[in-house]
């Protein structure tokens, strides 16, 4: 009875090759495309918001109490535009037919007005309404369309 020899096989050059098909998983060239144009067009839209930005650097910048105190006073409605470092917002005076773009230095802390200016008031015209809550009056924001919509929850703000 004859033993054939048998190559040796090195173990670690097996794992090495498993590893490497394991690290350097292949992707097929489309997935590789399809991420490069997503990031592309990522790239193309932050180019065009910073240029937004840049154009709407030379707007009137008011604190958010103030802001609202003017809206409040004067009855003007407005929409949010962008946020970025600041919170861009058209400002209508429908009375007077006028309108102008303002930014607000966000607050130093958040708050529930804070959220219901960028939730609603991104997507359609609000005014500022005066509210009794257990603290006092204090300004809030109500959609111009369908304002029996809102609820009176005094406790709405996080700090209150």
């Amino acid at each position: 009875m004859q033993v054939k020899a048998q190559p040796k096989t090195n173990p670690q050059s097996q794992n090495t090759q498993g590893m490497e098909t394991f690290l350097s998983p292949s992707i097929p060239k489309t997935l590789k495309e399809e991420v490069r144009e997503q990031k592309d067009k990522i790239d193309e839209i932050k180019e065009k918001v910073e240029e937004l930005e840049k154009m709407l650097s030379f707007t009137k910048t008011l604190d958010l109490t103030t802001f609202n105190n003017i809206v409040y006073s004067k009855k003007l409605i407005f929409t949010l535009l962008l946020v970025r470092q600041k919170i861009y917002v058209e400002v209508k005076d429908t009375q007077h037919n006028k309108a102008a773009i303002v930014a607000i230095n966000p607050p130093r802390w958040g708050g529930s007005g804070l959220r219901y200016l960028v939730s609603v008031c991104s997507s359609q015209y609000c005014k500022t309404v005066e509210k009794q809550t257990s603290k006092g009056k204090i300004i809030t924001y109500e959609p111009l369309v369908g304002t029996n919509n809102t609820t009176n929850n005094d406790d709405d703000d996080i700090f209150d």
